[in-house]
C-alpha cells in the first residue's frame, strides 16, 4: 500500500482551499486534477500580466483595467525600488529560501513592493471581482511577516489589497515587533493542513460551484 499523500509546502491560496475542502485541496494540489479556467479567472491572470507590464515600464499607456488607480500606478512607475511580481520563499523555521529548494515549506508571490528610506516596504496585492474584506485581511499579515523576513532592515510593513474593479483600498500597517505572533499564528494555522492525510470533504454552501462535486460529475460524494 503506497504511503498517504500529504502537503509538504503551502501558500495562501492553498491553504484557503483546503480551508473550505480538505478533499477539493487534495483533488487539486496534490492529484492535479485541474479545475477548468473561467472567464474571471481569465480576466483576473490578464489585469495581473498588465499591471506588472505597466509598472516594469514594459508598457507605456496605463491599461483600461487599471484606471481607478491612475495616480498610484503612476507612483509605482516612478519608484527607483519597485518590484514586480517576486517569488518569496520560506523553510518551516521562517528562514528565507530558493523558490525551488526541497526545503522551501511556504511561498508567496508578491504583485509589487517598494521600499521607502530603507525602513518602510510596501507590498499591494491586486484583486479583481468582488470585495471579499474579512475573508481575504489575514493575507496582508502574511505578506507583512514575508516582508520583514526578506528585508531585516524594513521596521514597518504597509500591505494593501488594491480592489482594481471597486477603486477601492484596504490595508494595515504592522511593526515588526508583530512578527514573532505572526510566525506561531501561521504555524498553527497551517497545522491542520500540513498533518491531514484523510482529507475528507466538507460539505458548505460553495459545493454547488465545485468542479469535483456530485453534481458535476466529479470524485467527491457531495
Amino acid at each position: 500500500k503506497p504511503p498517504a499523500k500529504k502537503f509538504a509546502a503551502w501558500s495562501y491560496s492553498r491553504l484557503g482551499d483546503y480551508e473550505q475542502c480538505p478533499l477539493r485541496a487534495k483533488l487539486k494540489h496534490l492529484d492535479r486534477i485541474q479545475e477548468p479556467s473561467s472567464p474571471a479567472m481569465e480576466r483576473g491572470a490578464a489585469v495581473h500580466k498588465a499591471a506588472e507590464a505597466y509598472v516594469t515600464g514594459k508598457l507605456r499607456r496605463l491599461p483600461e483595467e487599471l484606471k481607478l488607480f491612475k495616480g498610484k500606478f503612476a507612483g509605482l512607475k516612478k519608484s527607483k525600488t519597485v518590484m514586480a511580481e517576486k517569488q518569496w520563499a520560506f523553510t518551516a523555521t521562517w528562514q528565507p529560501c530558493d523558490w525551488f529548494s526541497p526545503s522551501a515549506w511556504c511561498r508567496m508571490v508578491v504583485d509589487v513592493s517598494s521600499v521607502a528610506e530603507g525602513a518602510v516596504l510596501s507590498i499591494v496585492d491586486y484583486k479583481t471581482g468582488k470585495i471579499r474584506a474579512e475573508e481575504q485581511r489575514p493575507q496582508l499579515s502574511l505578506y507583512a511577516l514575508g516582508g520583514f523576513l526578506m528585508f531585516p532592515a524594513v521596521t514597518v510593513v504597509k500591505a494593501e489589497f488594491w480592489y482594481l474593479d471597486a477603486g477601492e483600498t484596504m490595508g494595515e500597517l504592522i511593526p515588526r515587533q508583530s512578527s514573532d505572533g505572526l510566525k506561531t499564528y501561521w504555524t498553527q494555522r497551517v497545522r491542520a493542513l500540513l498533518r491531514d492525510s484523510k482529507f475528507a470533504p466538507r460539505p458548505n454552501d460553495k459545493c454547488r460551484w465545485c468542479h469535483y462535486s456530485k453534481a458535476k460529475a466529479g470524485l467527491c460524494k457531495f
